[in-house]
Parts: structure tokens; sequence; C-alpha cells
């Protein structure tokens, strides 16, 4: 796991895996959806494992017997990774925390597109990337494993020493 640094703004909602999603900085979240392309709006795409048969086939070559696909469990569909099930994706929400992997990466965004306060609360925390955000910062799942806080004001000074 890679650590990260991200200014976790007091208005959003409480820092965790549920909540870990991010717009343009500049835009406010309004909703707007579209049809999902991978699944066609249905949720469920066709299992990656069995390729939608349901069943793999084990055993040496010429005696392969079909077994219950341990992915789907013989359903044939698996729920759709892009829309996570809903059918309907953003145009401008994504999955994962926008975050930085050096401190000083993450001031340098912070000072050059918002106006972040000494006393807002930065998260210091272990997670995988799983995307690329909208300014092309990592976007990021955190595992809960290691949280710690700071504020941006004491983050600041401490890269000042």
């Amino acid at each position: 796991m890679t650590t990260y640094w991200r200014v976790h703004w007091k208005h959003s909602p409480p820092f965790g895996r549920e909540n870990a999603w991010s717009y343009a900085y500049n835009e406010e979240y309004e909703g707007d959806t579209v049809n999902c392309p991978t699944c066609k709006s249905e949720g469920e795409v066709d299992c990656p494992a069995c390729g939608g048969d349901g069943a793999i086939w084990v055993g040496p070559r010429g005696d392969k017997r079909p077994l219950v696909c341990p992915t789907c469990g013989g359903r044939r569909k698996v729920q759709c990774g892009t829309c996570e099930g809903r059918g309907i994706v953003s145009d401008r929400v994504r999955r994962g925390y926008s975050a930085f992997t050096t401190p000083r990466s993450l001031v340098r965004y912070i000072d050059a597109t918002l106006n972040a306060k000494a006393d807002d609360p930065v998260v210091v925390f272990s997670g995988s990337q799983i995307g690329i955000g909208h300014d092309g910062e990592p976007l990021v799942m955190p595992d809960m494993v290691n949280v710690r806080w700071t504020s941006y004001g004491a983050l600041k000074l401490s890269l000042a020493r």
C-alpha cells in the first residue's frame, strides 16, 4: 500500500471507503448521470471468469468437466464494475478520493487551485490507486488501516522546515 495525502474538506461526508468519490474542484455535483456504457444500463455484465456460461471447465485435456463458476455461482452475470450495479454513471463524479503521493504535491495543487485555510483537515492514509482524477491526480481507495489527521497549516509548516 502507498501513503497518500488529501485535504478532506469540512463539508465532506466522513472519510471512509463508502464515501470515496471525487468530482472536479470547480464544479458542484448535481447528480448528472448517463446510462452506463459497459452494461447498457442493466447493472450486470457477463461473468469474466466463465464468459457468461455459468460454468468453468476443469480437468485434463480430453476429460474436462463443467464446474459451477466460483465467481458468479452459476448466475452467468456479475455486477458491473463501471457503475457498481446502478446502471448509470455520472459524467462528472469518479470513484476514489483525489489524493497525492507526497505532501509537497498536495500543497502545490491546493495552493494553485483552491483556497485552503490553515485549519482545514488533511488526512494521511494508505490505500490503492484505482483511477485518475479530473486534473490527473491519483484516485485512491483507502484501506482504512493507516489513517492519521493533521491540518493544512501544520502540513505547510512541516514542509517549510
